[in-house]
């Protein structure tokens, strides 16, 4: 079943599909197209959580978490202010939810927390 859409040609907007073959939109399936949604503070958390795995000893610094951690979207690679807000708020999450925890004897350093990803999806779901 061909999929259309709005295509830009020759100062106009005719309706057409991958292929650029023209085709009825009354006839054709609806398609909403919508915007990912942002990533929450939670589910940045987790992956900041899948970070931390191997550094239990030592733990990382929010410095280092904003360096190491990819941002998932273009705006937040170039909008780096935003970036390390968010990583704040999901590093706040993190600790609440206990998927992070301070690295004993310091404030500044975090590791892995004792729940899982998985407990704190389940407990976001209800």
């Amino acid at each position: 079943e061909r999929l259309l859409t709005l295509v830009p040609a020759h100062g106009s907007i005719v309706v057409g599909d991958g292929r650029g073959a023209i085709g009825d939109p009354f006839a054709a399936q609806v398609v909403e197209i919508t915007r990912p949604a942002p990533e929450t503070a939670t589910e940045l958390a987790i992956r900041i959580r899948d970070y931390l795995g191997d550094l239990s000893t030592v733990g990382a610094s929010r410095v280092e978490i904003v360096r190491d951690v990819d941002p998932r979207t273009h705006r937040l690679r170039t909008h780096r202010d935003e970036w390390k807000e968010a990583v704040l708020k999901a590093v706040d999450a993190g600790i609440r939810t206990e998927l992070l925890e301070r690295l004993p004897g310091s404030t500044t350093r975090y590791r892995r927390g004792p729940t899982t990803a998985e407990e704190v999806r389940e407990r976001v779901a209800t």
